[in-house]
């Protein structure tokens, strides 16, 4: 569950700076763009870091896609995941890649199986107000040809846009939406295992998630803080 705790509670720590002309205000992106995330549990105890740059940046007649390549480490420094992820902006919204949602720990879990996924993609609007309602995302990653049944599913749901908030973080302040959500993971390796969490993060023009926060139960289960960007 470390691990699953770590990649939570940064799942929406895509955010990108400097401003651009571009198809969003709130994700510019340009090749080369690289920013840095640190996440703590709820005792304010370093988790982890995550760090991401666009490797591949290419203008489209209505927006942009980009290539981000990422990387996850332990609060040892220890390499936990790396990948690259897809970001698509049409129109004036931004497509945020869910199978970045798949908790690393379940992905090792499924070994050298064949892989087999479904995704809905998140969507960020070029405008925001507070009472906003914004679309629901998923993805479900199967395995198949494996002896027992292994399926992942991440539902983030009730998204809506709360209000503005000052946020200060190492990177800077910033002027924020409240942007909260519901995620439901479900597990199922033979059992099938759900986890439940209440998400909040802060979204600020020409930048992206300053701040991300994941709760269960009522009670924080961590946070990912913006620490360095370019």
């Amino acid at each position: 569950m470390k691990y699953l705790q770590l990649l939570f509670v940064s799942l929406f720590s895509f955010a990108f700076a400097n401003a651009y002309s571009q198809c969003n205000e709130y994700y510019p992106l340009r090749e080369g763009l690289e920013w840095g995330y640190q996440s703590f549990n709820a005792k304010d105890k370093l988790q982890g870091t995550q760090n991401q740059k666009v490797t591949k940046f290419e203008s489209t007649g209505d927006g942009f896609t980009a290539t981000v390549a990422f990387d996850l480490n332990d609060e040892k420094g220890k390499d936990v995941m790396e990948g690259e992820l897809e970001m698509v902006c049409k129109d004036g919204v931004f497509y945020f890649d869910m199978r970045k949602f798949i908790p690393a720990e379940q992905m090792k879990a499924m070994g050298d199986v064949e892989i087999q996924v479904e995704s809905d993609n998140l969507e960020y609007p070029s405008s925001l107000s507070a009472g906003q309602s914004l679309k629901d995302g998923s993805v479900t990653m199967t395995a198949t040809g494996s002896t027992i049944p292994m399926k992942i599913k991440v539902d983030i749901i009730d998204r809506k846009v709360e209000a503005l908030e000052t946020i200060t973080t190492p990177a800077g302040t910033f002027e924020t939406f409240k942007i909260t959500s519901k995620s439901v993971i479900k597990n199922q390796m033979g059992i099938t295992m759900t986890f439940e969490f209440d998400n909040v993060e802060w979204l600020a023009k020409e930048v992206g998630i300053v701040k991300s926060e994941s709760f269960r139960k009522g009670k924080s289960q961590g946070y990912t803080l913006l620490v360095k960007r370019n």
